[in-house]
């Protein structure tokens, strides 16, 4: 069966990602690369993992798993702003979030890792006429093979609800400025990190 792109409101092409759209700040550390709906809950996002990180360090010839999930936070507020009508400033709740990696496709080469999510949305929940919970089901592939499937719930709340849920944690600044402070390092070796940044 053919699908009409057009008389779906579909994306017959890529539409290259918005640094706004991944809720990052330096666009350096953004991911996604493009994007396009396939079907009515379903999306295609092509990412690149960088060849080298400052903070996802490659380790044993793999890349960081921590990638993955990096890779699979940034698609939810492009899909909740780009499809779902979330407008910005609403935070995202991750409820729930887990996934499995195929160690072998993710081993490290000279280049970034192309890669390919397969995304589909279910148990979407709105309130009015925007998504206020959304459950995904993400594969990821890297140059054709699969490398991880992913598996996430989170929910949408505006300002006011999420300054109600939070309490006196709501603004960032002042819930760090009253924080512990942080005992000394336990050391970077048990941890697969070579520098304490």
């Amino acid at each position: 069966m053919t699908i009409d792109l057009a008389q779906h409101g579909l994306k017959n092409r890529f539409e290259t990602v918005s640094a706004d759209y991944t809720h990052k700040t330096n666009q350096d550390e953004m991911l996604l690369r493009s994007w396009r709906r396939t079907g009515a809950d379903t999306f295609t996002v092509r990412a690149a993992w960088p060849a080298a990180h400052r903070f996802y360090v490659s380790r044993l010839g793999l890349y960081d798993p921590l990638l993955l999930s990096e890779t699979v936070r940034q698609t939810l507020p492009l899909l909740s702003h780009g499809a779902y009508r979330v407008p910005f400033g609403h935070q995202l709740l991750w409820k729930d979030f887990s996934w499995t990696l195929d160690p072998a496709a993710a081993q490290t080469d000279d280049g970034p890792a192309e890669l390919e999510l397969h995304i589909n949305c279910h148990d979407v929940t709105y309130r009015r006429d925007r998504a206020s919970a959304i459950s995904a089901t993400v594969e990821v592939e890297r140059a054709g093979r699969h490398l991880a499937t992913a598996h996430s719930r989170f929910t949408i709340q505006d300002r006011t609800v999420y300054n109600r849920l939070r309490g006196a944690y709501a603004d960032a600044t002042a819930a760090t400025a009253g924080a512990v402070p942080l005992p000394p390092p336990a050391g970077l070796t048990p941890f697969g990190r070579d520098r304490f940044e």
